[in-house]
């Protein structure tokens, strides 16, 4: 089994309530459990950052589906590696609820993403991507 992670953002074409996202969520985590995909979700604003982890395959099938989500829009791969072990385990998709997220500064993360968004040159992307991933993973660890 190759185990990985895949980081990405993305933008909803439309403003969405945080009813639907928690509805969205319970149900990623529900059909993520069949495929021993855990992760995290952060939704700031509009935008979209998600931590994915599991075999290789499986992980990259879904970010592909999510891809071709139509409330998506600008869907971006950050970062897709291999890695030794999970950081959230027991997280099937954790979304960050609003009693979490006071924790985060989402601020900064929002700065992030904006930041990642206006560089299109592919040779900072993993230099940002890493900036993003290591902040995200720092500040979602301090919130579980």
């Amino acid at each position: 089994m190759a185990l990985a992670q895949i980081i990405y953002i993305s933008r909803s074409r439309h403003k969405m309530e945080l009813g639907k996202i928690v509805e969205i969520a319970a149900h990623s985590e529900s059909n993520n459990a069949k495929l021993d995909i855990s992760g995290a979700l952060l939704a700031v604003g509009q935008h979209f950052m998600q931590l994915l982890e599991g075999e290789l395959s499986d992980i990259i099938q879904l970010y592909e589906k999510i891809r071709q989500d139509v409330r998506h829009t600008e869907v971006r791969c950050l970062l897709c590696k291999n890695v030794t072990k999970r950081l959230f385990p027991k997280w099937g998709m954790r979304l960050l609820d609003t009693e979490s997220a006071a924790k985060l500064d989402l601020d900064r993360l929002n700065r992030l993403i904006e930041e990642f968004c206006i560089h299109r040159d592919t040779g900072t992307r993993s230099v940002v991507a890493r900036v993003l991933l290591d902040d995200f993973k720092r500040q979602l660890s301090e919130a579980a």
